[in-house]
């Protein structure tokens, strides 16, 4: 991932906000350099829940109108049973499979498993540029 300066200073105006309590526990904070190192990802939950609850404001500029139609129907043309609550630190937490196709997803975490049109674009937007999350997630084949 990424991490430009904004992101990077973000994440640092978090962290301060969080000093109290890391002294209050006698815990002290890694520097976000450091734990980005062994975590490359793990802001990503955090943008995804951000540009979820924004109304998936960068999806929407980025994807076109079709792209985005076409994004949303892929998604819900899928069976999608959820099998694992098993992702933390990146922020996904669902994994599963189509019924139908057999695809296998990650998905963000939502005790529910109700995804609106906002999540679903944000999923592709932060995570399905990214094969190891198993990238965009495509019309079903149903061929199981």
């Amino acid at each position: 991932m990424i991490m430009t300066n904004n992101k990077i200073a973000k994440y640092e105006a978090f962290a301060e906000e969080l000093k109290p309590l890391s002294d209050l526990l006698g815990i002290p904070l890694a520097p976000i350099e450091e734990m980005l190192s062994v975590y490359p990802d793990e802001f990503m939950g955090m943008e995804f829940n951000q540009e979820s609850e924004t109304g998936a404001v960068n999806a929407r500029q980025e994807y076109s109108p079709k792209t985005q139609a076409a994004l949303i129907k892929a998604f819900h043309s899928h069976e999608w049973k959820v099998t694992s609550d098993i992702y933390g630190h990146n922020g996904l937490s669902s994994g599963g499979c189509c019924l139908k196709c057999g695809l296998k997803f990650k998905l963000p975490f939502n005790p529910r498993h109700e995804y609106t049109d906002d999540d679903i674009l944000a999923y592709h937007y932060v995570y399905g540029r990214h094969q190891r999350f198993g990238g965009r997630i495509t019309k079903c084949k149903n061929k199981k």
